[in-house]
């Protein structure tokens, strides 16, 4: 039976790597805000970051090696400038809690562009808000960049706002009847966001891949169990399995830094899967970002090959949250499996796996995966005592060509 690791951003922090989301917030905010004089050292930026634990945990742990790598002028400056008038940076920093992680900033996106069309979806040349919504107004008032400038001081539960010209359509044509065009405003909104993205790929080029080479000579945090898997698929962006454990076969489920084609966005929801003639968010849904940018061919193949051919295979998580918003991917591995390990750091992170199990599954679900799938909870200060239990095997999987 082969070997599938499943892979999230725990794995990098227990290799005290500062890849959490506040990390690139405070990061980011500090270069926005703050002049440089070059050159400048990975170090020298981190130690005035003392907002985040994670930074300060990283820096201690591989001092040395941030206060000998420089960044260079050019990234700083790129980073400032992606997120310069940012409407996502800056409604994210407003809502920024340093207990928030990638999960989080998901959902946060999700609730903004879900909010923004239910706004959007009955307006003509205005639009009104809710008069008992505090939501809608709060959303607005960060997102405003379609509204008339005159309208925006009234941004409040009930008000009726004028739309910017240059966001209505004539329809139907030479009727001389307008409505909002929200292909036109989703389609800035998502602009943003890419830059958002793209200062987000430098963070992680510059931050920690600029140092991961080194960090590969000095870790006391590497896992032998690594060394068994057959395949792991990351949903991280980092190359931290190619790079500390030699991994060969590892598939980047949302993109890595050096392809600069991460996938950051949201899981479909109803309306995705009935239908719809309205695909005004379609570029912020993951499955779609995903077949843009080639993220999952590899993945696809490997789905053909295994889940595919009815193969058998065991999972085994680490640092993956199993969060309903990887729930696209990762229904169709647990449903498939013969065997499940999940690797925890404690109590609390046990609990919330059983939770976003059930969720994804129902309680039924969940129990069925218990008795018949050999679920298992294993300590992340014992996952070495798999080592028996995961002992690979001689015979490959049979690959199909990429498309």
């Amino acid at each position: 039976m082969k070997n599938v690791f499943l892979i999230g951003n725990g794995f990098d922090l227990h290799h005290m790597l500062p890849t959490q989301y506040y990390d690139f917030m405070c990061v980011a905010n500090y270069l926005k805000n703050h002049h440089m004089l070059f050159p400048i050292t990975i170090g020298e930026i981190f130690s005035k970051c003392t907002e985040s634990e994670n930074i300060k945990k990283s820096y201690d742990e591989y001092k040395k090696i941030f206060n000998s790598t420089e960044i260079k002028a050019d990234n700083i400056i790129q980073i400032s400038d992606f997120l310069h008038d940012n409407v996502w940076f800056n409604y994210f920093l407003k809502t920024l809690n340093k207990n928030l992680g990638w999960i989080d900033f998901e959902k946060e996106i999700f609730t903004v562009i879900n909010t923004l069309y239910n706004i959007l979806k009955t307006a003509d040349d205005s639009l009104c808000l809710p008069r008992n919504e505090l939501l809608p107004p709060f959303i607005l008032l960060n997102f405003s960049f379609f509204v008339v400038e005159s309208d925006k001081a009234a941004i409040r539960p009930g008000q009726t706002l004028s739309i910017k010209e240059e966001y209505l359509v004539e329809q139907p044509f030479n009727s001389r009847i307008y409505v909002v065009d929200k292909k036109k405003i989703f389609d800035e909104l998502y602009k943003y966001l890419l830059d958002f993205n793209r200062a987000l790929n430098l963070y992680f080029h510059c931050f920690v891949e600029n140092a991961l080479e080194l960090l590969s000579k000095n870790n006391k945090n590497k896992i032998d169990l690594i060394g068994l898997a057959d395949i792991s698929i990351s949903f991280n962006y980092t190359s931290t399995l190619e790079v500390l454990y030699s991994a060969q076969e590892v598939f980047h489920i949302h993109g890595k830094i050096s392809d600069e084609n991460l996938v950051l966005g949201v899981n479909p929801n109803e309306a995705d899967d009935i239908g719809t003639k309205d695909t005004a968010l379609i570029k912020f849904k993951k499955y779609y970002q995903r077949e843009k940018f080639g993220t999952d061919i590899e993945y696809i193949n490997w789905y053909r090959t295994t889940i595919g051919k009815k193969a058998e295979y065991r999972i085994v998580v680490f640092g993956h949250s199993l969060d309903e918003t990887d729930s696209d991917i990762i229904s169709d591995m647990f449903l498939n499996a013969k065997e499940i390990y999940i690797s925890y750091y404690n109590d609390k992170c046990k609990d919330d796996y059983v939770a976003n199990l059930t969720k994804m599954f129902g309680a039924n679900g969940f129990d069925r995966f218990r008795k018949e799938k050999q679920l298992q909870f294993v300590s992340l200060s014992e996952i070495n005592a798999l080592m028996d239990e995961l002992k690979p095997e001689e015979i490959k999987w049979e690959q199909t060509a990429s498309y």
